[in-house]
């Protein structure tokens, strides 16, 4: 489920996923890890956050704008 909607209003409970994989991808890709014995990933000191911004490749600007703002509001 999406944290906010197209119209860019929250949706309560919701839990974030990937629909398509493409930000797991991109996760690994900045955090990386060591499972394979190797570290991997160019800022392996990160935080991150997750959220669900363009499921299954598509998304409003709305939904766009309010997901930010979320992902904003999260590190302050």
């Amino acid at each position: 489920m999406d944290r906010v909607d197209a119209d860019g209003k929250p949706v309560p409970g919701s839990l974030p996923h990937d629909s398509s994989h493409h930000g797991t991808n991109v996760a690994g890709t900045i955090a990386g890890g060591d499972a394979s014995g190797t570290q991997v990933g160019v800022a392996t000191d990160t935080d991150l956050i997750r959220g669900l911004v363009i499921p299954n490749g598509n998304g409003s600007l709305a939904k766009m704008i309010a997901d930010r703002q979320w992902a904003t509001d999260e590190r302050s």
